[in-house]
């Protein structure tokens, strides 16, 4: 039947691609890969091997076996492997959250990996917020000076939000929240996130450095160029989420 060998082609076609070593990352991966392994067990060490070494890569299993655990040594094994910068989603901010914690359990393994968990801060768990965006940009010693100046207007009663020194330095701060955010996405190794908010204006910041007047209209740039995305929980997300995902990472 030409139908189903059309069907069947496809489907090899999509195996090949899927099997395939990302074009982008021709950087060979060790075969002993045991730095980001150490107490996984076989087929958690079997999911880190393929997820490096193909362009696409589905980890299924029960609740409470390890996925997230597994997600977490493949972020930090692609690091590792200079297949970085990662975005890291989940559907969910508990899941994201959960990603975060992973990462940072993984400091005696990788005691250099630099990650930054993107989104409102109300959204994350407070044993977490040091790790958020948010957190990060305010203690930026540039920032805690300009946030001394603010206290210090807010204390006049003769200024008011519309006084011109406090309109200056609120301006100043919006530029330099700005510049330090992104400065602190283009350090990171991996940026975590939902997959709606890997579609943040955050991570979207930048415009076309031939434009001199930026206006609403014009078209911006990812902030960071990532070169490996990965989608833990992705069956508890709908499939418009993953594919916002998809797409901007």
């Amino acid at each position: 039947d030409p139908e189903n060998t059309g069907k069947n082609s496809s489907s090899d076609e999509w195996e090949v691609y899927a099997r395939s070593s990302p074009p982008h990352c021709k950087d060979s991966v060790p075969s002993d890969i045991t730095q980001f392994t150490a107490a996984l067990n076989p087929s958690q060490i079997n999911a880190v091997r393929q997820a490096l070494n193909r362009t696409v890569s589905l980890i299924q299993g029960p609740p409470g076996t390890g996925k997230t655990t597994t997600t977490c040594r493949i972020i930090a094994a692609l690091v590792g492997y200079k297949k970085g910068p990662v975005l890291a989603t989940a559907g969910s901010n508990i899941a994201t959250d959960n990603l975060v914690e992973g990462l940072n359990n993984m400091k005696s393994i990788c005691p250099s990996l630099r990650f930054v968990r993107v989104g409102k801060p109300v959204n994350v768990r407070e044993d977490l917020w040091e790790h958020t965006l948010d957190y990060q940009i305010q203690s930026h010693p540039k920032l805690k000076s300009l946030n001394s100046k603010l206290e210090a207007l807010l204390s006049n009663p003769k200024i008011t939000e519309q006084s011109p020194a406090m309109m200056a330095l609120r301006k100043e701060m919006y530029t330099v929240e700005a510049r330090v955010g992104t400065q602190i996405l283009k350090k990171a190794d991996a940026v975590i996130t939902t997959c709606v908010g890997a579609g943040n204006s955050t991570i979207f910041t930048e415009t076309d450095p031939q434009v001199t007047k930026p206006t609403s209209k014009t078209p911006t740039f990812p902030t960071v160029f990532f070169r490996s995305l990965v989608v833990d929980e992705a069956t508890q997300a709908t499939e418009p989420f993953v594919a916002c995902a998809l797409a901007c990472g």
